[in-house]
């Protein structure tokens, strides 16, 4: 058990009391104190430790994401990647089957709001899609986590103002990146040229327009969430 600071006063006993007031109208008990006797803090255990230090040990753990939070991501990029895996409709509307995943990419870690959350959302969705049997295997990691490493790239970059301005610009931002690895991957599995420029055209509008979506939904659904939590 640590004991506090205390702070040890003695007084030699040859020591007469002063009868005469100070400057402030009070009686010193003492007159003339010894000069190495007078006060003379003792620390005991960790008590002597600066303060700034636990201050900064404080800081750093404030930043790190919490067992809660890691569950909390874990359990959206798990939603995203099963509802991507099911939702594969003939809509010929490149980018329709991610809806769901950037929207979470965009939601999660602003919910979160710690760094390193959209870096880990996109890790674990691109294990998750792999694991689920994707089509193009381990290469499918990059086209969660490429996303997710941009969005996290974005936090050292200046707000753009509003929030909702932020979270449209994360959404078009995450689907843009998702397009384009997506398309590279692709051409790297055999693909020919012709056939990916097909979906790579098109994509260029739809995918902004689906990420746009996105922020703006992440943007309200946080606001209630928020809204929500203060009642």
């Amino acid at each position: 058990m640590q004991e506090k600071a205390t702070s040890v006063r003695t007084r030699s006993p040859n020591a007469p009391l002063s009868t005469e007031k100070n400057e402030l109208g009070n009686f010193p008990q003492e007159k003339n104190l010894p000069p190495h006797s007078s006060e003379q803090p003792v620390f005991h255990g960790a008590e002597n430790k600066p303060l700034h230090l636990s201050e900064n040990i404080t800081e750093k753990q404030k930043s790190r994401l919490t067992i809660s939070e890691t569950i909390l991501l874990t359990v959206f990029a798990l939603v995203s990647v099963a509802v991507k895996q099911m939702l594969r409709l003939d809509l010929n509307l490149p980018g329709h089957s991610y809806v769901v995943y950037i929207f979470f990419l965009v939601f999660g870690p602003c919910y979160v709001n710690k760094k390193g959350a959209a870096a880990y959302m996109g890790i674990v969705a691109g294990i998750f899609a792999v694991i689920a049997g994707s089509r193009k295997g381990v290469l499918d990691i990059l086209r969660f986590c490429m996303p997710g490493l941009f969005l996290e790239l974005t936090r050292y970059l200046p707000t753009l103002g509003h929030p909702l301005v932020n979270r449209v610009v994360e959404g078009v931002v995450a689907a843009l990146i998702m397009h384009v690895v997506k398309s590279g991957i692709n051409l790297i599995t055999g693909k020919p040229l012709e056939v990916v420029l097909i979906k790579f055209y098109p994509g260029l509008l739809t995918y902004p327009l689906i990420g746009f979506t996105c922020g703006v939904c992440a943007y309200f659904m946080y606001g209630a969430v928020r809204e929500y939590k203060g009642r």
